[in-house]
């Protein structure tokens, strides 16, 4: 093949693009976009296409890998489970190698050194205010914490801060903070040498840690299905998002009061890591009630379109699909939305979504319980 790359996809490729397209409505981008082209059929087909050399490889058949968030929604609908998202940022890879890499990608990966150094700031920042609210901060801790580069210091509240509070009370003893990334913005934008660099930087940080507590479902993902796949090594470290450390001790979350919370299945939360039943636990227990559901929920959870760098090379589109879900958030009742990821959080506040990260609901909700008097000091009755 003519992008190496695909050659472990081929079977993918040649069964996708003879399909009746019975996947076709699953996705987010083509049902915002309306063009066959970005069809999971229409991004496979030119990926198969290119690859064979019947197509050439420049700048608009390179476009379509990127009409992808990477929301596996296709998956689901699919019969033989094929991985188009996969498939097209294994494409990404070849294309950016190329140079034929959209120029909004071209510019965000020029910016990698740049936003790399802006989020090991923020990070150090949030560490100080973590420690103001009681955090134990050890680098020599057996226990790491990764915020995820996903997690933006702008977002409304403090979720830099709020991980490593809420990590280092559900661990209970003190935790190791990386400033890193995990490379998911690398990996997104197809730079394999950046992807290569960050998953390096991310090894060595993790030398004698036997735990890493993840904030992102986007970062946890990459972390457990892009990098095997890939071989790229870690050592040996048990993996595990902030929410599922939250479900494992659901007594020790303080109750936050009702509210009126419908929880959004995050596509890397749940079809890429399969984790449907433990954020909702945590609501459950946080708010008093089960949250309230979005009409397509768990492993059929409709995407916001923040992921894959659509709002950097389709923000037309990326912004009709927030808008989507917007509306269908608003027509069954409002209220907030609770999600883990942090690029769908941005995407649907554009939108005017009142939205609250998953990891800051479990921080307050430990600040909450730790403020509550004991049992028996004579405060109660």
């Amino acid at each position: 093949m003519s992008l190496p790359l695909l050659e472990g996809h081929r079977g993918a490729l040649e069964s996708c693009t003879f399909c009746p397209k019975l996947c076709r409505a699953a996705c987010p981008v083509s049902a915002a976009d309306g063009r066959e082209t970005t069809t999971p059929w229409g991004k496979m087909s030119d990926a198969f296409l290119v690859a064979s050399g019947s197509l050439p490889r420049n700048e608009s058949h390179a476009a379509l890998a990127w009409a992808c968030t990477g929301c596996r929604a296709c998956r689901q609908a699919c019969d033989l489970r094929n991985e188009p998202a996969e498939t097209l940022f294994d494409a990404r890879a070849e294309y950016f190698a190329a140079g034929v890499a959209p120029a909004a990608v071209k510019a965000h990966v020029s910016r990698r050194s740049e936003r790399s150094e802006d989020h090991a700031r923020a990070v150090g920042s949030a560490i100080l205010r973590a420690r103001a609210r009681g955090a134990r901060v050890d680098d020599a801790a057996d226990v790491a914490v990764l915020v995820g580069c996903g997690v933006d210091a702008d977002d409304p509240g403090d979720p830099l801060a709020d991980a490593i509070v809420a990590a280092a009370q559900l661990v209970g003893r003190p935790v190791a903070v990386l400033r890193g990334c995990c490379g998911r913005d690398s990996f997104a934008a197809g730079d394999r040498p950046g992807l290569l660099a960050d998953a390096s930087a991310l090894a060595a940080s993790l030398v004698g840690k036997n735990t890493l507590v993840v904030a992102d479902a986007e970062c946890l993902e990459t972390l457990r299905v892009a990098y095997p796949r890939r071989e790229l090594a870690l050592p040996p470290t048990e993996l595990v998002h902030l929410v599922e450390l939250a479900a494992a001790g659901l007594p020790r979350l303080g109750r936050l009061g009702a509210a009126a919370v419908r929880y959004h299945d995050a596509c890397a939360m749940g079809r890429g890591l399969g984790l449907y039943e433990a954020p909702r636990q945590v609501l459950a227990r946080v708010f008093g009630a089960a949250p309230a559901e979005l009409p397509r929920s768990r492993e059929w959870g409709t995407c916001s379109g923040g992921g894959g760098l659509l709002p950097e090379t389709m923000p037309e589109v990326a912004r009709t699909i927030a808008e989507s879900r917007a509306a269908e958030h608003a027509a069954a009742g409002g209220g907030i939305v609770v999600t883990a990821c942090p690029r769908a959080a941005r995407n649907l506040r554009k939108s005017g979504v009142e939205v609250r990260l998953l990891v800051s609901v479990v921080a307050a909700s430990l600040e909450a319980a730790s403020a509550r008097p004991a049992l028996g000091d004579g405060s109660a009755g």
